[in-house]
């Protein structure tokens, strides 16, 4: 495994190894220290670009495909913060302040230099979790604006959210950039369509521009998220209050009535549970062709269709849902390496 640190050292850290990290575009690998430089410029000449440059250029030439991605199955929580932190470093050797991005991750994971950004996203949750356990600076000025994600986005009007205690409004997001703790209005319109777009990412529907497919639709996630209950006026009341959801007065508008609304969000309900449940047949039904084709362990024969399901999606998925157990291990291994997408 590569010895990431901030000092953007080699592994042995003595101080004719501190330089530009380099990467050999020919050999599909990592060039650090000032001798390893000096050998491979004299080889490999334009094959040889700053790692930074490569992280931050605008075309970036490479695709899963070039390069043999680096086996992270066995890192820890300390290898992902390295890793994170030892990125930091790469991108920010001019005294920058520049954050961690995910386009930073799968170019990196690309190069065959750190894990996927789905193994991040499944040992931290999600990326903004990982840039705030690797110290990653927050990208509120303009100057890091260009790097925002959508999901840089939602992150940002979540903690605004949380801060109030409440929906965000047009004053507070106009308060909190002129405080320099957010993006301007205009920004927040070009990149995400506004503010009531960027707050229904974060569970405040806009509801002044619902039709009756999406007050059904909210009628299925309310179903979805309270089962055993019906949609009954005092639950659209706490909702509404809470600005979850639309008062009595627009689903009366929009859908007749309480129990109208009821009734087809049921029907819906139940007709994409009968849209999942035949997927997952047709999944299982696969899944057993391919065992009696031996394109899938034999082991897996007498498992049961839910356990087929997800031995299947652990398989058939990224490095990031390979199992850990020894147990597990014999289950998913066929002959030869696990497939990793």
């Amino acid at each position: 495994m590569i010895m990431y640190n901030s000092q953007l050292t080699a592994p042995d850290n003595t101080p004719d190894q501190l330089a530009t990290p380099h990467y050999d575009t020919f050999e599909g690998k990592l060039v650090l220290g000032r001798a390893a430089l000096a050998t491979c410029s004299d080889q490999r000449g334009p094959d040889l670009v700053p790692l930074d440059t490569l992280l931050e250029a605008k075309d970036f030439p490479y695709t899963n495909h070039h390069f043999d991605h680096l086996d992270c199955r066995d890192w820890t929580e300390r290898d992902y913060l390295a890793f994170g932190q030892w990125t930091l470093g790469v991108i920010n050797q001019t005294g920058t302040d520049q954050p961690l991005t995910t386009r930073h991750i799968r170019r990196l994971h690309i190069l065959g230099l750190g894990p996927s950004q789905g193994a991040v996203e499944y040992r931290f949750g999600n990326i903004p979790s990982f840039k705030e356990r690797v110290g990653s600076p927050t990208p509120y000025g303009y100057d890091h604006l260009h790097v925002w994600t959508t999901e840089d986005f939602i992150t940002y009007a979540n903690s605004l959210s949380k801060k109030l205690g409440r929906k965000p409004t047009r004053n507070d997001y106009l308060e909190a950039f002129h405080a320099h703790e957010g993006p301007s209005l205009q920004t927040i319109k070009a990149r995400v369509k506004g503010i009531r777009r960027l707050n229904e990412y974060i569970g405040y529907p806009n509801i002044n521009e619902w039709d009756k497919e999406d007050y059904v639709a909210w009628g299925v996630r309310v179903l979805k998220a309270n089962p055993g209950k019906n949609i009954t006026v005092k639950l659209i009341d706490e909702l509404s209050r809470r600005k979850r959801g639309p008062s009595i007065k627009g689903i009366r508008a929009h859908v007749t009535s309480t129990p109208m609304l009821q009734d087809l969000a049921v029907r819906q309900l139940r007709h994409q549970e009968s849209i999942t449940a035949k997927m997952h047949q047709d999944k299982v039904r696969d899944y057993r062709r391919n065992i009696e084709n031996k394109k899938l362990p034999d082991v897996w024969r007498g498992q049961s269709d839910h356990s087929l399901l997800l031995l299947g999606a652990k398989y058939l998925v990224a490095d990031r849902c390979i199992p850990r157990t020894p147990e597990e291990r014999k289950l998913l291994s066929p002959k030869g390496p696990l497939p990793v997408l």
